[in-house]
């Protein structure tokens, strides 16, 4: 701080930093997408483990086409806090169906869209700062490249108390 008839001195400031930032995300979406749906059906099977050696307790195997394989583990105890050596893993598999969903050009656009929205407003700490939303997409033979950008005012500066 100057003054006509004063020295200069240094003035400890309150103010606040703001700046413009961009978020920007890309996905590809293509026109025809390979889905596997859950039918619901599942098989159980189970294996013992000895000291890292697995011993199956089953004789064929999966007879689905397309399954998810889930495992679960325990331990067998003797007492509360001793345990044997010895687990015994559940293994299920679930059975799925596989089917071609296709997407036209909207809405592949659409579908990119409300994913990467998700994605941006998750990353962004406010989203009542956001000032504009631009989408831009680049056609191609089999799919869509679908870019969103997310300007918005944040304060940057730190607060020293």
């Amino acid at each position: 701080m100057e003054g006509k008839y004063t020295e200069p001195r240094r003035v400890h400031s309150l103010g606040i930093i703001e700046a413009k930032i961009n978020y920007e995300k890309t996905k590809e979406v293509f026109f025809e997408k390979e889905e596997y749906i859950e039918t619901g059906k599942q098989e159980n099977k189970y294996e013992l483990n000895y000291k890292n050696k697995k011993i199956k307790l089953y004789k064929n195997l999966s007879t689905f086409e397309f399954f998810k394989t889930e495992y679960t583990s325990k331990k067998l105890r003797l007492l509360e806090n001793f345990y044997l050596p010895i687990s015994i893993t559940k293994i299920i598999n679930k059975e799925q169906t596989k089917e071609l969903k296709k997407y036209t050009l909207n809405e592949a656009i659409e579908f990119a869209v409300k994913e990467l929205t998700l994605k941006l407003e998750n990353e962004i700490p406010s989203t009542e700062n956001i000032i504009d939303k631009n989408v831009k997409t680049i056609e191609n033979e089999a799919s869509v490249i679908v870019t969103l950008n997310y300007k918005t005012i944040e304060e940057i500066g730190e607060s020293k108390k």
